[in-house]
């Protein structure tokens, strides 16, 4: 039996997942679909920061705009600690498009 909490609202439900798939412990439906995604291919929105060349912004505020695998969070994480941006970008604009393939864009979050 497997334990997970679910992260989708702010219940927090605990839930078990059998070896026969069956899930228990969620509040609503949502929880079921996390629980059932979270074990097969477990995603999460990777939000951080990235250097930038200006003094009065040394780091601006970033999130992938879709779920990417969790386990792609480390490759991502060492591709955009590797970049500087050098230009000005508004919330919203792209630091990085398609990161590693994975079908999501790294947007800027906070203005600079």
């Amino acid at each position: 039996m497997k334990e997970i909490l679910c992260i989708v609202c702010p219940n927090g439900c605990e839930m078990s997942i059998d070896d026969d798939g069956f899930i228990s412990g969620n509040l609503c439906g949502r929880g079921a679909d996390f629980a059932k995604v979270e074990i097969t291919r477990p995603m999460r929105t990777l939000t951080t920061t990235v250097k930038t060349m200006f003094l009065s912004a040394p780091v601006v505020s970033v999130r992938t705009d879709s779920e990417i695998p969790k386990a792609n969070i480390p490759d991502v994480m060492r591709f955009l600690n590797s970049l500087t941006i050098d230009k000005k970008l508004g919330v919203g604009d792209a630091v990085a498009e398609n990161v590693l393939g994975l079908n999501s864009n790294v947007i800027v979050t906070g203005a600079f």
